[in-house]
């Protein structure tokens, strides 16, 4: 959990860092965020993830660096996730 956190705020909490995300960096934040891959068609990878009763799909251009508006985008998915779970009490603190 230590490593997830540490890896959100490197990447999400850093507005300057966005502009230099790489994939691979971004697709294991998402991933460790309960996003699933879900197919890849070409030089772009789709993702869903599940946010309380809603279905959320993400593509991902296979670019390093990632555009930030991409990342931007990403960081305000897992931030809702992160909403979702404390109003529920899933909270593994």
């Amino acid at each position: 959990m230590a490593k997830q956190k540490k890896q959100y705020d490197k990447i999400c909490g850093n507005s300057n860092a966005q502009n230099k995300v790489k994939f691979n960096d971004l697709k294991t934040l998402l991933e460790s965020y309960g996003f699933e891959f879900v197919r890849s068609t070409g030089s772009h990878h789709r993702y869903k993830g599940i946010i309380g009763d809603e279905t959320i799909y993400e593509t991902l251009p296979r670019k390093d660096p990632v555009r930030r508006v991409y990342v931007k985008k990403a960081c305000s998915y897992i931030d809702r996730m992160i909403e979702a779970t404390e109003e529920n009490g899933d909270d593994d603190n």
